[in-house]
């Protein structure tokens, strides 16, 4: 990740956001990150916006789900292999745009979460 973003979910979220350049960061990767977090707290926006059954979906079946639902087929493929690029890309646009409502990627709450995840990571690693 970016060398001053201590933490690789701060960086998701600002990209997200659009607050880092799409230079610094991968779009695709950026759009199933921010597909998880609307999974967790805000399943009913991404079913209203789309469509979709998010039943037993992660961020890559979101975006896998878009890419269906808005026909994002990479043209010349056998078997209509789909977009995801696009389909992220979407996903991003419409969450910057606020089409898929009034959302908040961090609280609080989840914010000290996250930092004692963090700290628990460096303080017991998992063994290889």
């Amino acid at each position: 990740m970016w060398p001053k973003i201590k933490h690789d979910s701060d960086g998701f979220m600002l990209a997200a956001s659009h607050a880092i350049g799409r230079n610094a960061v991968i779009d695709s990767e950026v759009a199933i990150f921010l597909a998880g977090l609307l999974l967790q707290h805000y399943p009913a926006l991404l079913t209203e916006r789309y469509g979709i059954d998010i039943d037993g979906m992660d961020g890559v079946g979101v975006v896998e789900a878009v890419a269906k639902k808005r026909g994002c087929i990479i043209k010349g493929r056998r078997g209509g292999e789909l977009d995801l690029e696009k389909a992220g890309m979407i996903l991003l646009t419409d969450y910057r745009g606020g089409k898929l409502g009034r959302i908040s990627l961090e609280s609080p709450d989840s914010r000290a979460a996250m930092l004692m995840a963090a700290e628990a990571a460096i303080t017991n690693p998992v063994p290889d």
